[in-house]
């Protein structure tokens, strides 16, 4: 908190006190929004969003009680291999994956 973020209530109860406490600290206020901006260029590459994601759907995929099904007007499509991938994260690739355009 105060670092790259000004914290507020999920209920927005202090927004006003926050709003306030920025306009009397315009300094930090600029640091603060200095280091928001870095934390998001070092952190919130496309990379890092996609392994986000793969991690979300696996952990997603274990709390289902069964396998899905798909629908009969589902296309399979193959996944190929990407070696330029730069994702780092424990994701498992397919052979198969069902795909259907929205």
């Amino acid at each position: 908190p105060y670092v790259h973020y000004i914290p507020i209530k999920h209920d927005l109860s202090d927004l006003l006190e926050k709003v306030r406490w920025a306009k009397e600290h315009d300094q930090k206020v600029k640091q603060i929004a200095k280091n928001g901006q870095e934390f998001a260029r070092e952190h919130l590459t496309p990379a890092n969003i996609l392994c986000y994601h793969v991690r979300m759907f696996q952990r997603y995929a274990k709390l289902l009680k069964r396998k899905p099904k798909g629908f009969k007007d589902f296309e399979t499509v193959e996944q190929p291999a990407d070696p330029s991938s730069s994702c780092s994260c424990q994701k498992t690739r397919t052979k198969k994956a069902l795909h259907t355009e929205l």
